[in-house]
């Protein structure tokens, strides 16, 4: 466990390059949230070897660093990055990027952070934002994909963070307007379960039969039928008092 106004150490095992890309991303934010970024260098690398945990600091002990780079903070974070990514196969990377497709029940914001993350380990340089889009453009599969596809294509300006608020409001318009669509499909089919039933029996002692007075003073027959009719009591009182 971190310190209560720290962060969490490195998680052990699993894909420890992932891992300390997400930890190296958060000790950065951290430094800066607490504003140590702003004090020696010295005491900012004793912060990363305080918060990146036991494991974290055993590889630290096997270091070799130059005697003009200790105490500074870039060649300690570099020491870790070779530790951790010594060997990437950015052929392989961009395969992962340039193959990946929406999967079932993933939200197309899900989608574009996976994509993302994906696009970080390609070294794409300034072409990254711009064929991410192209990968949206690939790789969306949801019920709105054909819709997505082409409001992107019909404008190829569109800059990456335009073109993913574009998706999400399909997207979430597409969810409203399903909302609405089920919503008044209910009410329909409730007006016509009590048509039905209007229609499908005339007047029975189970049915509760009012008498009206018209202008004209003729009996006017009113039929409501058990389901529909919940104030039959009040008026017959009104009746018999007019």
């Amino acid at each position: 466990m971190g310190d209560s106004q720290g962060i969490t150490p490195m998680k052990a095992g699993g894909n420890q390059a992932e891992n300390w890309r997400l930890w190296r991303s958060r000790f950065e934010n951290y430094l800066t949230a607490s504003e140590i970024v702003k004090k020696e260098e010295a005491t900012q690398c004793a912060q990363l070897l305080h918060y990146i945990g036991e494991e974290g600091f055993k590889i630290y002990t096997t270091f070799k660093m130059e005697e003009s780079d200790k105490n500074k903070l870039q060649p300690l974070l570099d020491k870790f990055e070779a530790h951790f990514l010594p060997k990437e196969n950015i052929s392989y990377e961009r395969y992962k990027f340039f193959s990946y497709r929406q999967q079932e029940a993933q939200t197309f914001e899900q989608f574009i952070t996976e994509l993302k993350s994906r696009a970080m380990k390609c070294k794409l340089g300034n072409l990254q934002d711009e064929l991410i889009k192209v990968m949206i453009i690939c790789g969306v599969n949801s019920a709105n994909a054909t819709t997505m596809r082409e409001k992107l294509l019909q404008d190829d300006t569109l800059t990456l963070e335009k073109a993913i608020d574009l998706c999400i409001i399909i997207e979430t318009s597409k969810e409203q307007t399903g909302a609405i669509e089920s919503s008044e499909m209910k009410k329909f089919e409730n007006v016509e379960t009590v048509q039905k039933c209007n229609r499908g029996r005339g007047p029975t002692k189970a049915d509760n039969v009012l008498i009206q007075k018209t202008r004209s003073g003729k009996p006017k027959q009113i039929v409501n039928c058990k389901k529909c009719a919940d104030n039959v009591s009040k008026y017959r009182k009104y009746l018999k008092h007019n």
